[in-house]
């Protein structure tokens, strides 16, 4: 079959194996006493997406509104219909001056062999989560980036907000 193929597909494959294998090894682990701390192996920076170990990758987004009121049931009824994966929605609720304010988070976990594999289903699940949920429930669904999760991460085992600098969770020291 390979000899079938012309000197220009076969370029394009070569290529395409290259970049799957960039891709798959763009993953930057955190030190030791991190991944401890965030159950969490290493992170694709620019993806924001966790790799947990197993297989198991997961990628957090922030809901606004954060309260869904009565149409609760319905997402979830809604988010079980159109999803395999295992999702969990938390909550940090603060209250100042008796008005009650806060973040929803919903986790996403996806399970594939290759952070590559992931990558692709994560698009398929972020289009289906914009065109199927977001737009009937008039909820906005972000990705968060690694800073915010750090900080609510950070906030939820300190009470306390705090800004964290990603860069500290690579090294040898670290200072989460």
């Amino acid at each position: 079959m390979s000899n079938n193929l012309s000197k220009e597909e076969k370029i394009a494959i070569k290529e395409e194996k290259k970049r799957i294998a960039q891709i798959n090894s763009s993953l930057e682990y955190f030190n030791a006493d991190t991944q401890n701390k965030l159950n969490a192996l290493a992170v694709g920076k620019s993806d924001n997406v966790f790799y947990c170990g197993n297989n198991i990758y997961k990628k957090i987004y922030m809901l606004k509104p954060f309260v869904l009121k009565e149409n609760k049931a319905l997402f979830l009824k809604t988010l079980v219909q159109l999803f395999t994966n295992r999702i969990r929605l938390s909550m940090n609720i603060k209250n100042y001056d008796n008005k009650m304010n806060g973040s929803m988070f919903m986790t996403v976990f996806f399970e594939h062999e290759t952070y590559f594999e992931a990558l692709e289903e994560i698009k398929e699940f972020e289009s289906q989560m914009q065109d199927k949920v977001c737009r009937v429930f008039g909820v906005s669904i972000k990705e968060c980036s690694l800073e915010q999760l750090l900080s609510y991460i950070y906030m939820n085992v300190s009470g306390d907000y705090k800004n964290i600098n990603p860069d500290f969770l690579f090294g040898k020291k670290n200072k989460f």
